[in-house]
């Protein structure tokens, strides 16, 4: 169930999506600076990770978690797995479960980020290449 609303700004955004956590706040942040050069192809620009975050219900820690342990911090990483959903080459449940993964027991293996990054890398001519 989406927390966002049509009438909220920017900066509410952030905050429901962030739910207040901190590193989540800096992930978003980053995210929303470096979205539009990795990803030219998207309609939603730098909202894109937030709007597609509210969409997986992946809210507060868990942002953190997929942004800073899965992804390195690497805002290309989390777009490729946000774009990979979203074009079906990844579950949306595999991105649930990476995000909410506080053991760091479920990782994305280096075969997966290839196979992952040439499938999103060969359908969207836009998306930054490695």
């Amino acid at each position: 169930m989406s927390i966002l609303e049509v009438t909220d700004s920017k900066m509410d955004m952030i905050v429901k999506i962030s739910q207040g956590n901190p590193g989540a706040m800096t992930a978003i942040m980053n995210l929303m600076k470096e979205t539009p050069m990795i990803d030219s192809d998207s309609i939603f620009s730098e909202m894109g990770p937030i709007l597609m975050f509210d969409e997986y219900e992946i809210y507060g820690t868990d942002i953190y978690i997929l942004w800073n342990d899965k992804c390195q911090k690497d805002c290309r990483k989390v777009n490729l797995l946000i774009r990979a959903t979203q074009l079906g080459f990844l579950p949306e449940s595999r991105i649930q479960e990476l995000a909410e993964d506080q053991t760091s027991s479920i990782n994305v293996t280096p075969e997966e980020w290839e196979d992952i990054d040439g499938k999103v890398c060969g359908r969207l001519k836009g998306f930054q290449r490695p």
